[in-house]
């Protein structure tokens, strides 16, 4: 069986990278779209979380090893009411235009080093892992393309540490 993509004519449809956002998956598709008549890699579909997904165990990991990026895309009021340690605060509204600064001027108004397009340790949280999925997506389209997120979220962290 084959899997080809369907772009959703509402989102932006551009692949960068290896993510594969706001794709429709159609088993063999007898008329799949003309600019969309490859498959996708096998690798893509059969483990898509490996790619893109942080456990709570990896992310404890890393914290511990001061190997992170973490990026909590909640509220403002959300992240002062209970934060994951180390993480700095960028609510997803304003995620785009800040990944989109200068690195210094990114230092300046975050108070951290600014991530790099090729870095492989920025992770991205929210409270259950939708924001933070979105984020995930601008952050690839941007070119950030070895960013993953925490898909338990805040929720899951703070049920591991009680």
């Amino acid at each position: 069986m084959k899997f080809y993509f369907r772009c959703s004519p509402n989102r932006d449809h551009r692949l960068k990278g290896r993510f594969v956002s706001n794709i429709v998956l159609t088993p063999d598709s007898p008329h799949p779209p003309r600019s969309a008549q490859q498959p996708l890699l096998a690798p893509l579909l059969t483990h898509p979380q490996q790619v893109t997904d942080v456990t709570y165990e990896q992310l404890k990991a890393m914290l511990a090893n001061h190997s992170v990026q973490l990026f909590d895309v909640r509220n403002p009021d959300e992240f002062q009411a209970g934060r994951i340690p180390d993480s700095t605060n960028i609510p997803l509204g304003q995620l785009e235009e800040s990944l989109k600064l200068p690195p210094q001027q990114f230092e300046v108004q975050f108070k951290v080093k600014a991530p790099k397009k090729e870095d492989d340790n920025i992770v991205f949280h929210c409270r259950s892992g939708k924001r933070s999925l979105s984020a995930l997506e601008i952050a690839h389209r941007l070119g950030f393309i070895k960013a993953r997120h925490y898909a338990g979220g805040y929720i899951d962290w703070e049920a591991h540490e009680k």
